[in-house]
């Protein structure tokens, strides 16, 4: 009886031929203690090389004197980007140790900084990258001080250059992953790398360059003849026994390589393939006869595999179109959408058998994926029908484990210092994996979307890359970027296919380069290169782009509006030395008008409408940007309402943007004076981004929630707010979130002192707040950001200020905290420059005026408010009145600071008895603070300070004739009503006060 033709299919039971390949091996893995030795095979498809691996493999088992990885096939997403390889690394070496019975975690200070990596991004630098680098190369040293370590990387091709026409925008040292990669293997000490790829002859010139003679590049080549008589007779020989002409024609028509043997093979059972002669001229490598073959192949499992064994044909069949890999959850479901009935065991039965084939490879735990050469024998050859059906049913599935590891994700940061703090004793952690794990699920369905429709899934991937730029993500935007381009790879049949399906949506691969090239604009501005202008080298990488490009940027709306709202977010940070600088609004303005006009024009389901909401809404966010650090904060308000409504039409992949800009919103908002709108965009913001899971934006969302919860005097939700900011960020060694924190905490701890009935209490409360803000004065001052540095001060000074006026209202010294308090305002005003603002140099003025005034030093508190109320804007300079104006409507915080230089003005005016004074300059000050906000704290502590003057007039009926003056006053001024009675209201207090001592006899 004739074998069945799948027979012939299975794995080789043991390695035919590779004499000098094994030899090789032996020796790298035999080479001195104090070297590193790295063999790279290559060759072609189907040629053995995987197989290689596996061999070595199982040369080191056994041998106490080696440690090995499994192969790390780096088309995986688990393997790709700088983090995700060192963990994989680390973990495959931890658990080889663990099966030669090395005790301890060898990698446990990497677990930890792996963790605070990840909890980091948005945040990350290249610093905390480094570290985390060398954290991995002491813990790597002192493991290969005890045994020597085997690397095993399979398909290496997929480290190459993704995008190689937009490589000469890269301004990076070490370019794509592949440089670094060559860097970190010349490193390791002890250690043999075994690596496997295709030819690919930069790639091989790049390690040599940087790996020079530990270098050993060994060509795989096909079977000799007499290794195809081996593999056929030592493999199959209980099978049928071919003739040596057979096995010579098998020979020639699979060129040697032993995956297209095996099919040849097959496909000879059923004379699918003539053995007995080969056709005039045949040449295994021409186009021609490949094609032959896959009919061939074609022919033996629609005719053959699909009657007898119809699970391995349909499981062949997914397999060509699942191109990311066939796991047991994913085809469950793909079986249910094909109405089989299939038990979960039954299926995973069928995936064992299936991996059994030689062509099938085992990638992971729980993968398998085909040989690339099957993938371009059998496109479009079996399944075709099937394969929409099959991509739909992926998304699905995708999006659920998406949504999934995102609700895993917000439980993680529940509880995440807990874990951060037992990672540094090698507990196994899971924050960072399950960070990797949803970029993973992101990149394999972007791979359907864009295999189900590529004009959409290049729309996501667009939103995808906005996303990972914007966090400063570098291993997930390189991953996004090879993933595109291993989808539309070129000289594959998949991959011009799908670059037909390109100009088919009017969107050419030349495009997708120019759009590459634009992204490097925002690359260039995220990035720190030291001695480098960060910003004028991305507004030259624009230049170029356009340039390099022009025809693109001339002939396409959007392709000009992406270019010119990526120059824009380079020049609004340093508007007065760009070319363009003074241009800034005008141009943007240009730009919203442009883009608007293509998405009112834009059917509701039409690509470019999105494209174009896509570039709006980070262009608005970034104008907002511009307008906030410009003091125009109601516009800058205006932009990020806008953007917040665009980033709300596009994809989930955006809703980390719209968190940040909703973030961004609610601080502006507080600013202004409508705290309670900046809460409700705060709490969206919360919302969304733990969500996302991002530790370092949660923490900051706090910190900013807390805050303004200390603007409107609710203590305790301030203090839970920065406790909780604080536990998210106090163990990543950031100093800005040092700084944001201990400013915050400063606050809220002197509000909460000032609320204290207990006078011990509320020393311990200054106490707390003056060690808060030290320690944000001194991360503040090591980051170098000139205008916090001012600003920190000023809130420190004010809460010496304030502590000082509640020691003497006890009756107690507080000469120490108003020498302090003026200090540290004489060394804020040191630090001030032109370009501080100047609501800030306003501010500065004021405080040092109110702790002279609190000294009785009335002079020159007097000479300090005249020069404050000179950096007003000109409608609130004019004793006799004010009024609303643009400069007020833009900053709102200008009438704060209006209020509180009336209030000195008015305090200064009854320290010298001049009583009616005082209340006009009081009216003036509460219609500030009503024009700023009526929900504001400070209402509170103004009318304090004004009572306690106002009682030393110590006249019942003095201060009664005083209301009566202050009225006609009111009447006559331009105040608020509501400035009015509260000042009306105060008097009349005061009066009765008065009278109570008289009456109670106090």
């Amino acid at each position: 009886m004739a074998p069945h033709p799948e027979e012939y299919l299975r794995t080789a039971r043991r390695l035919i031929g590779r004499a000098h390949e094994q030899t090789v091996m032996l020796d790298a893995l035999d080479g001195p203690a104090d070297q590193v030795r790295v063999v790279l095979f290559e060759g072609p498809g189907g040629i053995g090389k995987t197989r290689l691996l596996a061999e070595a493999r199982q040369l080191c088992v056994g041998r106490p004197d080696l440690l090995c990885t499994d192969v790390l096939d780096l088309y995986l997403t688990s393997h790709q980007g700088q983090a995700r390889l060192l963990l994989s690394i680390a973990s495959q070496l931890q658990a080889a140790a663990e099966q030669q019975q090395l005790a301890g975690n060898h990698f446990a200070s990497f677990s930890a900084a792996l963790e605070h990596f990840y909890a980091r991004m948005g945040e990350s630098s290249e610093d905390q990258r480094q570290t985390l680098e060398q954290v991995f190369l002491q813990e790597y040293q002192s493991l290969a001080d005890r045994v020597r370590l085997v690397l095993l990387l399979d398909t290496l091709e997929k480290l190459h250059p993704a995008i190689p026409e937009a490589a000469e925008f890269d301004f990076r040292e070490l370019g794509r992953l592949e440089g670094w990669l060559a860097q970190l293997l010349a490193r390791l000490p002890n250690t043999t790398v075994l690596m496997a790829g295709r030819p690919r002859e930069r790639q091989r010139q790049l390690f040599a360059a940087t790996l020079g003679a530990a270098l050993t590049v060994v060509a795989v080549t096909p079977f000799t003849l007499e290794e195809t008589t081996s593999y056929v007779k030592s493999e199959f020989a209980e099978l049928i026994d071919f003739d040596q002409q057979q096995i010579e024609v098998l020979h020639t028509i699979s060129a040697g390589r032993p995956v297209l043997l095996a099919i040849a093979l097959a496909c000879s059972q059923h004379e699918w393939i003539d053995l007995s002669a080969l056709p005039a001229g045949f040449d295994a490598e021409a186009l021609h006869y490949r094609e032959t073959l896959s009919e061939r192949f074609v022919a033996l499992i629609v005719g053959d595999l699909f009657m007898r064994r119809p699970e391995i044909a349909q499981m062949l069949a997914r397999a060509v179109y699942l191109r990311k890999g066939l796991r047991g959850g994913l085809l469950e479901r793909i079986v249910a959408s094909e109405d089989s009935h299939l038990s979960a065991s039954e299926l995973a039965a069928q995936l064992e058998t299936f991996a059994q084939l030689v062509f099938v490879k085992r990638v992971g735990e729980h993968e398998l994926m085909l040989h690339d050469e099957l993938y371009e024998l059998l496109l479009d050859k079996i399944g075709a029908q099937q394969t929409a059906i099959w991509w739909r049913t992926a998304i699905s599935y995708l999006n659920e484990e998406i949504a999934r590891t995102n609700e895993l994700l917000q439980t993680r940061i529940g509880r995440l210092q807990d874990e951060l703090e037992l990672s540094a004793n090698g507990s196994p952690l899971s924050y960072a994996k399950l960070q990797q794990r949803l970029q993973s699920l992101k990149i394999e369905r972007l791979f359907y979307q864009l295999a189900l429709n590529p004009q959409q899934g290049y729309q996501s991937y667009r939103e995808l890359q906005s996303y990972a730029i914007a966090a400063r993500d570098h291993d997930f935007d390189a991953q996004l970027q090879d993933e595109l381009a291993r989808f539309f790879e070129p000289h594959t049949k998949w991959g011009e296919r799908y670059r037909a399906h390109l100009q088919l949506c009017n969107l050419t691969w030349e495009r997708i380069v120019y759009e590459d090239g634009i992204r490097w604009i925002s690359r260039r501005i995220n990035a720190h290169v030291p001695g480098a202008d960060s910003y004028m080298d991305a507004i030259r990488i624009a230049e170029r782009v356009r340039e390099r490009y022009r025809t693109i940027y001339d002939a396409y709306v959007l392709a000009r509006c992406d270019l010119e709202a990526a120059q824009l977010q380079a020049e609004i940070y340093i508007a007065e030395k760009a070319p363009r600088g003074s241009q800034i609004n005008a141009n943007y303005q240009l730009l919203r008008d442009t883009l608007l006009e293509v998405i009112q024009t834009a059917s509701t389901d039409d690509l470019d409408a999105a494209y174009a909401r896509l570039i709006l809404a980070n262009a608005y966010n970034y104008w907002g940007y511009f307008e906030r650090t410009h003091d125009r904060l109601e516009s800058a308000i205006t932009k990020y309402s806008e953007a917040i409504l665009l980033y709300r039409q596009l994809g989930p992949e955006v809703e980390s943007l719209q968190a940040v800009t909703l973030t961004n919103l609610g601080y502006a908002l507080s600013r202004q004076g409508d705290s309670q709108r900046g809460l409700i965009s705060l709490e969206r913001a919360l919302d969304l981004v733990t969500r996302t899971g991002i530790v370092y934006r949660v923490g900051i969302t706090y910190n900013v929630q807390a805050q303004i919860f200390a603007d409107l005097g609710q203590n305790e939700r301030a203090l839970h707010c920065v406790l909780e900011a604080q536990r998210l960020l106090a163990r990543f060694d950031s100093l800005r979130a040092k700084a944001l924190n201990g400013n915050a905490m400063g606050r809220i701890r002197s509000r909460i002192a000032e609320s204290c009935g207990d006078p011990v209490q509320r020393d311990g409360e200054y106490d707390l707040a003056d060690q808060a803000y030290r320690e944000a004065i001194r991360a503040f001052d090591a980051e170098g950001e000139l205008t916090r540095r001012v600003e920190v001060r000023a809130a420190l000074a004010r809460a010496l200020r304030d502590w000082a006026r509640d020691l003497e209202y006890r009756g107690e010294h507080c000469a120490a905290q108003r020498s302090e308090s003026l200090a540290i305002l004489a060394e804020a005003q040191t630090l001030t420059t032109s370009q501080t603002p100047q609501v800030l140099r306003c501010s500065l003025l004021e405080a040092t005026a109110s702790v002279l005034n609190d000294q009785g030093e009335y002079a020159q508190a007097l000479a300090l408010l005249d020069e404050a109320r000179l950096l007003l804007p000109p409608n609130l300079r004019d004793p006799q009145g004010f009024y609303e104006a643009e400069a007020t409507r833009e900053l709102r915080i200008y009438w704060l600071r209006f209020a509180q230089i009336e209030l000195q003005y008015a305090l200064v005016a009854f320290g010298q008895a001049r009583y009616e004074v005082g209340c006009t300059h009081l009216l003036r000050a509460f219609s500030g603070l009503f024009a700023f906000s009526p929900e504001t704290a400070p209402i509170i502590n103004f009318r304090e300070l004004a009572r306690r003057r106002l009682l030393k007039l110590n006249d019942a009926a003095s201060v009664q004739a005083l209301r009566q003056t202050t009225a006609t006053a009111a009447a006559q001024m331009r105040v608020s009503a509501g400035a009015a009675i509260l000042v009306d209201r105060l008097l009349e207090q005061v009066a009765q006060t008065i009278s109570d001592r008289d009456l109670f006899g106090i």
